[in-house]
């Protein structure tokens, strides 16, 4: 028998992540592929966890951070009352913020290729980053916490450029992702 490659390992590993066999869909999924959400919502199995080598990348930089940050929180370096990778809820809409820190929530977000980047710089994030960041802020509004501002912590895997977007907490852009969501349910399936 031959030992799995690392990409082997990395793709094992992934499937084996409570994210990855989670039935309903998630804050990330919002604005997403409509045909999938659809499915989901319908309650149809996803299948065996399809992973890809650059989002388990990305994973393990969001792992990464959580740990950094967790530490930075026990050290003192952030308030204990901050909320680091921690479930939340809205809507029945489940996610983890990578971090809250009152008055701000931030979401990191891996790229692959600076062209992105350089598209995002240009035209602002894509509508589905806002919905997700907003929608955990709203999530953590509801939970009690106060919430006036939205940041994206980019990061590309091929250079390594950042870029930080930050802008305030806005309902409206929570109400429309929950537009498209309910549009989404309320769209026949096709077989």
């Amino acid at each position: 028998d031959e030992l799995p490659t690392t990409a082997e390992l990395l793709l094992r590993y992934d499937a084996l992540r409570p994210r990855s066999r989670q039935a309903g869909i998630g804050m990330s999924e919002l604005g997403g592929c409509r045909r999938a959400t659809g499915y989901r919502l319908a309650g149809y199995p996803a299948g065996e966890p399809k992973g890809s080598l650059q989002a388990i990348m990305g994973t393990a930089t969001h792992d990464a951070v959580t740990v950094v940050l967790k530490d930075m929180r026990k050290r003192g370096d952030i308030p204990p009352g901050s909320v680091i990778d921690e479930l939340v809820v809205f809507g029945g809409v489940k996610g983890h913020p990578d971090l809250y820190v009152d008055p701000i929530v931030r979401d990191v977000k891996t790229l692959g290729y600076g062209a992105q980047l350089d598209k995002y710089r240009a035209d602002g994030p894509p509508t589905r980053h806002r919905w997700q960041a907003h929608t955990y802020g709203a999530a953590l509004r509801l939970a009690g916490h106060r919430v006036t501002t939205v940041q994206l912590d980019y990061i590309v895997r091929d250079s390594g450029d950042t870029w930080l977007f930050e802008e305030p907490f806005s309902v409206d852009l929570v109400r429309d992702a929950f537009d498209w969501l309910r549009n989404v349910r309320e769209t026949e399936l096709d077989f």
